[in-house]
């Protein structure tokens, strides 16, 4: 799941800025796409971490999870920016 949510958030916050009148190149728009997903990735686990369970492992594996997750949703974006849009 953190990995699916990480491709949802990239793919979603690179949708948003695409449709944005701000000048970023491809780059930018990836870059921020992964930070936003990365953000709410290490939030969530936050939450998590401290609410439900202090179990380091597997926050650290939902992290790397979702940063793999952001970066696939980042490249699948750029795609799209690049040859569909």
């Amino acid at each position: 799941m953190h990995g699916l949510g990480g491709v949802a958030i990239a793919m979603f916050t690179g949708a948003i800025l695409y449709t944005r009148p701000l000048i970023l190149s491809a780059y930018g728009l990836v870059t921020l796409s992964v930070l936003a997903a990365l953000v709410s990735g290490v939030a969530w686990e936050v939450f998590e971490f401290t609410l439900d369970r202090y179990d380091l492992t597997d926050t650290t594996i939902d992290l790397l999870l979702a940063m793999v997750g952001a970066l696939v949703g980042a490249r699948v974006f750029n795609y799209f920016y690049r040859h569909v849009a």
